[in-house]
């Protein structure tokens, strides 16, 4: 019996109905099988990469703002001399 596609396969004797690869084909399968693991993978990686960086930035902005902004409001409060 022969899968399209893939083969050839084997059966047992004992039970006919369980097939499986046979030994010489299982590594070729295998090395299609990882190719699809991995190109499923760098999918996702490629997908969620340049938005994991935007939110990284937006992250960076939001606190080097509050930096800025409390720099700002410490050289105010200096200057008032309410701040010694």
């Amino acid at each position: 019996m022969q899968a399209p596609g893939v083969g050839p396969w084997t059966s047992d004797a004992i039970d006919p109905k369980r097939m499986w690869l046979e030994e010489w084909r299982q590594a070729p399968v295998q090395k299609v099988i990882d190719d699809a693991r991995f190109a499923y993978y760098k999918k996702w990686i490629d997908t969620l990469t340049p938005t994991a960086s935007v939110l990284i930035a937006l992250a960076s902005a939001v606190i080097s703002l509050f930096a800025v902004t409390l720099a700002g409001v410490a050289l105010y409060l200096q200057l008032a001399g309410k701040l010694h």
